[in-house]
């Protein structure tokens, strides 16, 4: 199963998406920068600018034949052809014997014989149908040596299995692959070739970066397996929109990504175990979070700063979840797969609350089952106005609500033992303070600091004063003495 961390999952290799309301349409690129010569019978529109070619085929037109090029066929270099497409005559691409890549949509049914024969450039065609299409005799005879046909991957491997089974496609078994990088490979989607931060913190000898442009992709190819992406690998790498990731890779380096601000989709394999501190922070783009069964450990502010997040699903084996992994996440509605609790409003490990999905809403009542509210389990959580502790909670820990800056009042039950340093530090909002224990918990410094002004610590009374005299005698909560009042 292959694990995905994006907003949406994208395929590598996408087919372009056009402008125009059209249905066919086929995109190139030339090695002289200059237009080719078509057959205008069979074209409504035919466009060149900055190094790409456009051409819109007449309606009703759903093949491409050898009868559409007239001149100039031997300089294209890259084709992508628009879905609507379904069938690719015979010969029809006989002679570009410049063409590189080519993207075959997942709607061409057939391609004839000797489509793409004597294409001795042809080193990547991209085939997008799920159901291998009628082929052809000789269909991919004379092309580059070394070339790679990708097929869609599933999870049993049917489509690539059917390809190779396949008549006239089993010719070319050995040239068939799944759409996804080789252990030595990293592909990315980006606005404009992306060079790694660090190239050296791959586990491999970096060798080269190949970009196509046509269709925003690039292949970072090592020599050797790739098994970690190391320390700021990627980071500031602003125009980084995706990346798949080799099944060779164990570790997610600190601060692989850090401040990837497009970055929508990462493609995460099964092999990966740890995910570093800092590894997708600032990760604007980023809108929901797979995190698959292998991982283990979850690093300190992980995912801090994905603002645009709004689901983390947590796979089972994860056993470390760090410090602040989901701060400032503010669009974050809801958490799955395990520790996840409360219908996905919380994460709870060992009785204890780590993580709050603070867009879930803005009053919480914590669960019975809980504990211990954990360091920083609710840190700046700015739109949260209410919160209900059970009695259940013996532990409220260091930062536990600090910043929760609309937060006006809470009640401390009469069960908790300690609170934190920090706990409701810079809850500026924060007016009033029921602290039920009659016994003081054991204090945190700056646990109250910079509440609202004249905020006010309610203990119970007594007939002798001996609750609030304890209070105010007692470490760190001598330092709030002049705001503690007796409830009555």
């Amino acid at each position: 199963m292959k694990k995905i961390l994006s907003v949406a999952i994208l395929t590598f290799f996408s087919v372009v998406v056009y402008a125009q309301n059209q249905e066919s349409a086929i995109v190139y690129t030339t090695s002289n920068g200059e237009q080719v010569d078509v057959n205008h019978n069979l074209v409504q529109s035919h466009t060149f600018d900055a190094g790409k070619g456009e051409i819109i085929l007449k309606d009703g037109i759903s093949e491409i034949t050898g009868d559409l090029w007239s001149s100039g066929k031997s300089n294209v270099t890259s084709i992508i052809i628009a879905d609507c497409i379904t069938t690719i005559c015979k010969e029809a691409f006989l002679g570009f014997d410049s063409l590189m890549r080519i993207t075959i949509p997942d709607s061409a049914t057939k391609i004839e014989k000797r489509a793409f024969q004597g294409c001795t450039s042809l080193k990547i065609v991209y085939c997008k149908p799920m159901i291998p299409p009628t082929g052809g005799s000789d269909m991919f005879e004379y092309i580059a040596e070394g070339c790679k046909i990708y097929v869609p991957i599933s999870d049993d491997d049917s489509i690539i299995n059917a390809y190779k089974a396949k008549t006239h496609w089993k010719n070319y078994a050995y040239l068939i692959f799944e759409e996804k990088p080789a252990n030595n490979e990293i592909w990315y989607t980006a606005t404009e070739k992306v060079e790694p931060y660090d190239k050296s913190v791959f586990g491999a000898t970096y060798l080269s970066n190949e970009w196509y442009s046509e269709i925003g992709r690039g292949v970072i190819t090592f020599e050797g397996d790739v098994t970690t992406i190391g320390e700021c690998a990627f980071q500031e790498c602003s125009n980084l929109t995706s990346v798949t990731i080799p099944d060779s890779i164990t570790t997610i380096g600190d601060e692989a990504f850090r401040n990837c601000p497009s970055l929508t989709s990462v493609t995460i394999p099964d092999s990966v175990k740890t995910i570093g501190n800092y590894a997708f922070a600032s990760c604007g783009g980023l809108a929901s979070v797979t995190i698959g069964d292998s991982v283990t450990t979850i690093g300190d502010l992980a995912f801090y700063n994905c603002r645009s997040l709004t689901s983390v699903t947590i796979g089972n084996s994860v056993t470390t979840i760090g410090n602040r992994a989901f701060w400032f996440c503010e669009s974050l509605k809801e958490f799955k797969g395990k520790f996840a609790a409360d219908g996905g409003r919380c994460l709870i490990m060992d009785n204890t609350i780590i993580a709050y999905a603070e867009a879930s809403g803005t009053t919480y009542t914590i669960p019975d089952s809980v504990t211990t509210i954990g360091k920083w389990a609710f840190y700046w959580c700015s739109s949260l106005t209410s919160v209900t502790i059970p009695d259940s909670v013996t532990t409220i820990e260091y930062g536990a609500f600090e910043g929760c800056a609309s937060l006006t009042s809470v009640t401390i039950p009469d069960s908790v033992t300690t609170i934190g340093n920090r706990a409701f530090s810079d809850c500026y909002r924060l007016k009033t303070v029921y602290c039920k224990p009659t016994t003081p918990p054991t204090g945190g410094s700056s646990m109250f600091s910079n509440n609202a002004a004249g905020r006010r610590i309610f203990v119970p009374a007594s007939d002798d004063g001996s609750i609030i005299n304890a209070y105010k005698a007692n470490y760190h909560w001598s330092n709030y003495k002049n705001d503690i009042f007796e409830e009555k």
